[in-house]
Parts: C-alpha cells; sequence; structure tokens
C-alpha cells in the first residue's frame, strides 16, 4: 500500500491544448490538468550543452498515486520548474502508484 506521509510534494499535471488564436491560428497552450501529491525519488543531475552554453538538467522518477489519465505528451510543475514527462510506468500489479520518468526544461515557463 502507498503511504499518504511519502507523498510530501504538491505538482500540477498539465496538457496541451490546442486554442484559436486572433487571426485564426490554432496554437498549442499549457492548461492544468490536475494537481496531486507525489514523490521525486531517484533525482541525477547531468550536464549538457544547448546552443553553446551550458544547461543543468535534472532527471527524476515522480511517484503519484494510479491514475490512468497521464501520458508523455503532458508535463509537470513543481517549485517553479517544468519537467518533461519522458515515460509513465503504471504499477499494473497492485494499481496502486505511477511512476513518471523526468526531465527539466531548461527556460521551461510554467
Amino acid at each position: 500500500m502507498l503511504r499518504a506521509g511519502s507523498l510530501n510534494c504538491r505538482i500540477t499535471i498539465q496538457r496541451q491544448e490546442r486554442v484559436r488564436a486572433g487571426g485564426g491560428q490554432v496554437t498549442g497552450q499549457w492548461v492544468e490538468h490536475a494537481q496531486v501529491w507525489a514523490n521525486f525519488r531517484r533525482p541525477t543531475g547531468i550536464g549538457a550543452i544547448k546552443a553553446d552554453a551550458d544547461v543543468a538538467l535534472l532527471k527524476a522518477s515522480v511517484r503519484i498515486r494510479y491514475r490512468t489519465d497521464i501520458s508523455d505528451a503532458m508535463r509537470i510543475v513543481y517549485a517553479g520548474t517544468v519537467f518533461d514527462i519522458q515515460a509513465v510506468i503504471p504499477d499494473l500489479d497492485r494499481r496502486e502508484h505511477v511512476d513518471l520518468v523526468v526531465q527539466s526544461l531548461p527556460g521551461g515557463a510554467p
């Protein structure tokens, strides 16, 4: 059983929604999908070079309660940092949790 005490971070899960902008253009806009309690697990930092500048990236596994409406097309926001969901790994045996493999997005605006 997933203990409530281990879920100590409140995260926002966002999905991209298509909206029609002025002039008839369709653009993508991030909207709130859900706010859930989570636990960040195994964070690792890596360095990368992007546009000739060093960029720090954070990869982690984020555990949330079991749900079926999350996909790797979504992202999460925690403490002002945007994380891209790279993989969704559900606990199919007990259906207690879902692990999200995430990576921070440098310069990503919530």
